[in-house]
């Protein structure tokens, strides 16, 4: 569990809280979701695959919302597309993913396009080139401190 100091005295981070750059704090959300395998052979005739994380109703409206992937083999421009509930991010590719799993910096998502309750927020992962790639794990990370630098 992560320490939060507060003036002279540390408090332990409450469940699921997590210390940003700058010592806001926020929460993390994982996907359940079984990896999205869209590599080499393993991959077969399919192009596409999702995954999906809730967001529960409280914590509706954050000031701040990142992504954090951790990919394998995302690794050269043009490899496929990244879509947030049917709108398009930029995930930057890295020669660090190459041949291993990478878990990516954070990607700022604004928060109007987040959905919370009941209905998950969908990531869909779209093959386009090369030999493809896996999406081992997706969270999205949510804060109500407006100048908070991400996780």
């Amino acid at each position: 569990m992560e320490a939060i100091a507060l003036g002279r005295k540390a408090h332990a981070a409450p469940p699921g809280a997590v210390v940003l750059k700058g010592g806001a704090l926020g929460r993390r959300f994982a996907s359940s979701s079984e990896p999205v395998v869209l590599f080499s052979k393993q991959r077969g005739d399919r192009t596409e695959g999702t995954m999906q994380i809730v967001l529960p109703v409280e914590e509706a409206n954050p000031k701040a919302a990142w992504l954090v992937l951790t990919m394998y083999d995302w690794d050269q421009s043009g490899e496929g597309e990244v879509y947030l509930n049917g709108r398009k991010l930029a995930v930057p590719t890295s020669r660090l993913s190459n041949g291993r799993d990478y878990i990516f910096p954070p990607v700022a998502v604004p928060a109007g396009w987040l959905k919370f309750g009941p209905e998950p927020n969908v990531l869909r992962f779209v093959y386009k080139s090369t030999a493809g790639f896996i999406v081992k794990k997706a969270e999205i990370t949510v804060s109500d401190a407006p100048s908070a630098a991400g996780p």
